[in-house]
This record gives structure tokens, sequence and C-alpha cells, in this order.
């Protein structure tokens, strides 16, 4: 095996690790900012994160995801 067919392998999975952690961040945040919607609109009260964490895994996503 070339140096070269090593790197694109190493590449490769690299790409599929980033895309499982983009998704996992993007249902993370979704899943977060359904349970902000649900206990402000039914229970009356805030979960306190759901801003400052949602904007952590938009991030994370984008960052991931984006190459």
């Amino acid at each position: 095996m070339t140096a070269w067919k090593a790197f694109c392998r190493f590449v490769n999975k690299l790409s599929k690790i980033s895309i499982w952690i983009a998704a996992v961040a993007t249902i993370l945040m979704a899943i977060m900012v359904f349970v902000e919607v649900i206990c402000r609109n039914f229970f009356g009260f805030s979960t306190l994160i759901a801003d400052e964490f949602g904007g952590y895994f938009l991030c994370a996503s984008t960052f991931f995801a984006g190459p």
C-alpha cells in the first residue's frame, strides 16, 4: 500500500467520524430546543441552558459537517 492510499483511507475515516459527530450534535440540538419549548409552554419554566448549548451544538455541527 502506498503512502497516498493510506492517507486517503485515513481522511475518509476521519470524514465519516466527523459526519457522525455533526449528526449527533444536530440531533441533540433539536431535542434540547424541543424540550425547552415544551417546558416553557406547558410547565412554565425554562431549562436555562438551551440557548447556550443550542449555539454550541450548531457551531459543532457546522464545523464538523462543513468539510
